[in-house]
């Protein structure tokens, strides 16, 4: 008769203790179809503790297809918990998986559902959904294939929702295709279809870097460059993403030096961002990253990409130098770390940091310009004395002068 929840849940737990569970199984039905969600929840949740106790995964079977989606996602996570090996309770989650209209419940089926029968047994809604008429559920559904590398079929079940009519379902295909690598060679062909005709920058984007995650740099390349040459500017933008995973690809660092100097400043992003994976292939594309110094949209993602570079960056060493010198407290941390990132080759740069390590202007950046101050001149000298301003000051004290 409690309409106060946790009044409700101590009362059960008081009968429990006293008698049985079994016994407390006809007042948690009588909750269940209570006029208020919170005590309908709160005797949901009590089953978590009734594993094991007859009758209490059949009291919740019926909830799995509560119009209220609290109710039905507390029925699925209770009855993962208490219904393990139970063919039955198994079923039913995965009838009620194939009937949602809600994406986050569906997964939150899907998974309790994998609880209890492992991934292979649920290969077939998926495959079901992924024909239905929901396009969430079918992103979805697609997105959840990704954790099914190594299970029989699930290549297979990717292959349709990768010219699905819908963006997403397209987009979450190809996503969780790259997950497999060359053994879904068997999707290239779906692939290369979606890719050629593809108008949305991140579909276009998850379906090269699938190519080239699944049969190599190569494959993605020329999708990339019709698709550079084409007139739209948002599928440009995801051709430039993608080609941070073509590195190797005869003419990739090439056409992202090219793409540098782009008319759409997100093209311009994209690509500097790419060029910091090419590692020592990347030395080709430093200059004009340099050149990018002093350009208020550019300047940091350049000084980011060299960073990323490494010691193939050491060209650089001059610009960063003069960029953290030059500019404001929050640009200036950027080429600091960067330094970092190239190592011993920023031999050169160890003088003007120890400068600035000494009139660190105060303020609100000041922690954060020490610490990236100290952690690249670690990078660089191999030296670690943390954040301790005095013993970087007596090391350099005796190693200034053959510096």
């Amino acid at each position: 008769t409690t309409t106060d929840y946790e009044e409700f849940g101590n009362v059960i737990r008081a009968i429990a203790k006293i008698s049985s569970r079994v016994d407390t199984l006809p007042l948690l039905k009588q909750a269940l179809q209570s006029g208020s969600k919170t005590i309908r929840l709160d005797a949901c949740n009590a089953l978590v503790e009734y594993r094991g106790v007859p009758g209490a995964g059949d009291l919740l079977s019926p909830y799995l297809n509560d119009p209220d989606k609290d109710i039905r996602q507390c029925a699925s996570q209770t009855l993962a918990i208490i219904g393990s090996g139970q063919n039955q309770t198994l079923n039913q989650l995965l009838l009620a998986a194939e009937n949602e209209t809600d994406p986050n419940l569906f997964y939150d089926e899907m998974r309790s559902a994998s609880e209890l029968g492992g991934k292979a047994a649920l290969l077939p809604t998926l495959i079901h959904v992924l024909a239905g008429n929901n396009p969430k559920i079918r992103a979805e559904a697609a997105g959840i294939l990704s954790q099914y590398v190594g299970i029989d079929g699930a290549v297979e079940a990717l292959i349709p929702p990768v010219t699905d009519e819908d963006t997403d379902v397209r987009t979450a295909a190809a996503t969780s295709l790259q997950q497999f690598g060359p053994s879904a060679s068997a999707a290239v062909p779906a692939l290369e279809t979606a890719a050629g005709n593809e108008t949305d920058r991140f579909a276009f984007q998850a379906q090269a870097e699938a190519l080239a995650l699944i049969a190599g740099p190569a494959a993605a390349f020329p999708y990339i460059q019709k698709a550079i040459q084409s007139g739209n500017a948002d599928v440009r933008v995801g051709a430039a993403t993608a080609l941070e995973k073509c590195k190797g690809a005869p003419g990739a660092i090439d056409l992202l030096i090219t793409l540098v100097h782009d008319g759409d400043w997100r093209v311009v992003g994209s690509a500097i961002g790419s060029i910091g994976y090419y590692g020592d292939e990347g030395k080709k594309a430093v200059p004009v990253l340099i050149s990018l110094f002093g350009t208020p949209d550019h300047q940091v993602d350049a000084a980011m990409a060299l960073g990323q570079l490494g010691p193939a960056a050491v060209e650089a060493v001059p610009a960063l130098v003069t960029m953290f010198q030059s500019t404001d407290e929050i640009t200036r941390q950027y080429p600091i770390v960067s330094l970092g990132k190239i190592g011993p080759a920023a031999h050169a740069a160890v003088p003007a940091l120890m400068e600035f390590l000494n009139h660190i202007p105060q303020g609100n950046w000041t922690q954060t310009l020490l610490n990236d101050t100290t952690e690249a001149l670690h990078g660089i000298t191999q030296e670690d004395f943390g954040t301790d301003i005095q013993k970087w000051n007596a090391w350099w004290a005796l190693k200034m002068n053959g510096w």
